[in-house]
């Protein structure tokens, strides 16, 4: 699914907000809802080099473009057999995912973890600690996040925020943390949900 693309491209997130929220429904299927506000220069420098434009910004995104931002927000649904094939595919793919999971547990439970440790991004020169530039980089960064929302019948476990019903959890990141990891995250967002309810003796599944 294209959220699985946000986090390969989440290096660049000096340049954009991102939101994007997973919910898991009982009839076995995944959505994402997925809104990101990039810079400007950012999104007209990717329309120009073709890379990452279409990762990020789908061309049936519905886009509301202006002169400071552009805001693009797209949704996705796969049936969770697909969903957990593709997020195989992706941890062959990028070094940054390899460290994923996302597996059932039962016929009603899922548990998914998704890696958080910057450390481990490869970064272009341009972004390397030498450049003196880099303060500068990293205050522009400032208030600027992203922020991932997994929704399902139940919350089970999280080490992330809980929401008061129990039915979803989100993590903040701050963009800061891709440039320069503060330690203050967890290694990864951690959940273990329940999709749907099987009933007694799991005859309603």
């Amino acid at each position: 699914m294209r959220f699985l693309k946000v986090l390969l491209f989440l290096p660049l997130a000096a340049c954009f907000d991102a939101e994007a929220d997973l919910r898991f429904s009982e009839d076995e299927m995944v959505t994402a809802d997925v809104k990101l506000t990039l810079g400007r220069q950012l999104y007209d420098m990717m329309q120009l080099s073709g890379q990452g434009a279409s990762a990020l910004c789908p061309e049936a995104a519905e886009r509301t473009v202006g002169a400071e931002s552009v805001i693009c927000e797209f949704t996705e649904t796969r049936s969770l057999d697909d969903a957990l094939a593709e997020a195989e595919e992706a941890k062959k793919d990028e070094e940054f995912l390899k460290d994923m999971t996302i597996e059932r547990l039962d016929d009603e439970r899922l548990r998914m973890s998704l890696p958080l440790d910057f450390n481990q991004v490869e970064r272009p020169d341009e972004l390397s600690e030498d450049n003196p530039m880099m303060p500068m980089m990293i205050g522009a960064l400032a208030g600027h996040s992203i922020i991932f929302r997994v929704h399902a019948l139940e919350i089970e476990e999280t080490n992330a925020t809980l929401s008061e019903d129990g039915t979803s959890t989100e993590i903040v990141i701050p963009a800061t943390e891709i440039l320069q990891p503060s330690g203050d995250l967890p290694e990864s967002f951690d959940v273990t949900l329940k999709y749907r309810s099987c009933g007694l003796f799991g005859f309603g599944c």
